[in-house]
């Protein structure tokens, strides 16, 4: 494989080559995400990337999805708070027609007034199966507390605010914002950089002149609790937030093993002790999201009302075993050899790769050889895990619980601290 990463005229470029593949995955990333918007336009960004896919100035939203659908390809978009992302995976004879349709709605979405009213009431809909959805609660709420307001709005937007919006206020933000400075394209698979180049070169010229977006880097504005009382549910659902390190911190690759020790397959600490051994729960696992200088550590589960108190007495005791204690060395080789097996699958597949070099890129400035990730991993011990732990799960987590109606908390479940 040949990774190769260059500013190319402005915008940022990553292509990684790899000869044993018959398929190309491509991505075009702005660097705008919901984190970025005003309060006032919430969901914007979300908005913009639904609505590309109903026309540009040149084709339908049929002539967009099914030259890559006919292939056996797919094509499709996400939004973040901190990025925008529009992605293919195809065969790779159809590099070059699958990258103009990349770059057709990337640039030039039509904003058609009919386009925009059909994807409003999509959005809409979305909203309300998610304002439904107790997990969506759970962590929307978490988010708005942890993260504060801006930065921690729901992507989807509120109801009253994706309702306002109208064509010219996407058509505008788009043109603001969709610049080559706010661009990154990632190719892997069956693809050469000189064809890249060639490809990406004929489009350098068709992009505005925008603007850097508001500063993302997000802060922590409370570490409290929030409670989301809800009808026709029976379970509690509950997700713990502690702040941790960002991708930038030495201490990243620690954290991040760590985090595949205690929720990651069945046999991490939360699935084998919490669920297997107690039997306390259905659903729960760990995540870990970092952005450039900061992230966080989440928990999340799903119980009965009647096994709530028992569930935060086992998790708080399970915290503590780890901060007083430290991993033991066979949870540390479950960590690391899960991690190390999971990224070498994850070679097979062009857009995993693709995900991980853009990752790389927004939060490191530079993508990283899979190798020097590799022996990263390996190299980690059971001291700087130890050492992680102790630093960074000690202190006031945030808890956000979405709790059957008539059900009664005390207000000592509320409070999380170890």
């Amino acid at each position: 494989m040949k990774l190769h990463f260059e500013d190319f005229h402005g915008l940022k470029l990553v292509t990684l080559e790899q000869s044993d593949t018959k398929s190309v995955s491509m991505l075009l990333a702005c660097t705008v995400g919901a984190g970025s918007e005003p309060v006032e336009d919430s969901g914007i960004s979300h908005f913009i990337e639904h609505t590309v896919f109903r026309g540009t100035l040149s084709r339908s939203h049929h002539q967009i999805k099914y030259p890559i659908e006919k292939s056996g390809g797919f094509l499709n978009a996400y939004t973040s708070r901190t990025t925008t992302v529009y992605y293919c995976h195809i065969p790779d004879r159809d590099l070059e027609e699958a990258f103009d349709i990349l770059f057709d709605i990337y640039l030039f979405p039509l904003f058609s007034k009919e386009a925009v009213e059909l994807e409003r009431s999509i959005i809409l809909e979305e909203i309300r199966e998610s304002l439904d959805e107790p997990t969506d609660i759970l962590f929307n709420n978490l988010a708005r507390m942890v993260w504060g307001e801006k930065f921690g709005k729901p992507i989807l937007g509120y109801p009253e605010t994706v309702r306002k919006l109208t064509t010219d206020d996407l058509r505008r933000y788009h043109e603001r914002y969709y610049s080559r400075e706010t661009t990154v394209v990632v190719v892997a698979g069956a693809a050469s950089l000189e064809v890249i180049e060639k490809i990406v070169g004929r489009y350098l010229d068709k992009f505005n002149d925008g603007e850097d977006p508001d500063s993302l880097e997000p802060r922590i504005v409370d570490l409290s609790s929030c409670v989301h009382r809800k009808k026709d549910i029976n379970q509690i659902y509950v997700a713990l937030f502690k702040p941790v390190a960002g991708r930038t911190s030495e201490d990243s690759a620690a954290l991040e093993v760590f985090n595949t020790i205690l929720g990651s397959g069945m046999s991490s600490l939360l699935f084998s002790t919490i669920r297997e051994e107690k039997g306390l729960v259905y659903s729960i696992g760990s995540d870990l999201n970092m952005y450039r200088n900061i992230g966080g550590l989440s928990v999340y589960a799903s119980t009965s009302p009647k096994k709530f108190p028992k569930l935060m007495d086992e998790l708080r005791g399970l915290f503590h075993r780890l901060v007083e204690e430290g991993v033991k060395r066979e949870e540390l080789e479950y960590g690391k050899s899960r991690m190390m097996g999971k990224l070498k699958l994850s070679v097979e597949r062009t857009l995993s790769n693709a995900f991980r070099l853009l990752d790389d890129v927004l939060t490191l400035d530079t993508p990283r050889e899979l190798d020097n990730i590799l022996a990263r991993i390996e190299s980690i011990t059971l001291d700087e895990v130890g050492e992680v732990v102790g630093r960074y799960l000690k202190g006031d987590w945030a808890i956000s619980v979405v709790i059957p109606e008539s059900f009664e908390l005390e207000k000592s479940e509320l409070v999380w601290r170890l």
